[in-house]
């Protein structure tokens, strides 16, 4: 009624591992995703649990390295932007359970 506003704020760690190139903290601040130089993307984070790396269902050998990472509303879809202009956009994988973290290249466009 009296238009008093309580906030908090907290901070955490993320270990990081070697060749990050690009970082992205989704808009819950639960998961922290991380591009690497070799062309692989990792979560680095998921809700302060252990590092978890989204393993690619299709088996895809590693690219040329991520130089941006955004994910599109509603946090579902990861895009990756490469250092050589192409994007990719990585989806959940069919019938995975959410805290498994298997993504699937979609759609790339160089």
């Amino acid at each position: 009624m009296t238009g008093e506003v309580t906030r908090s704020s907290s901070r955490g760690k993320a270990m990081l591992p070697a060749g990050v190139t690009s970082v992205l903290l989704d808009v819950a601040q639960a998961n922290v995703y991380a591009g690497l130089a070799d062309g692989r993307h990792r979560l680095v984070s998921q809700s302060r649990a252990t590092e978890r790396r989204p393993t690619s269902c299709s088996r895809l050998r590693p690219r040329l390295p991520i130089s941006a990472l955004t994910l599109l509303i509603g946090d579902r879809s990861l895009i990756v932007g490469r250092e050589s202009g192409a994007i990719e956009v990585w989806f959940p994988a069919a019938g995975a359970a959410p805290t498994a973290r298997c993504v699937t290249r979609g759609r790339s466009r160089a």
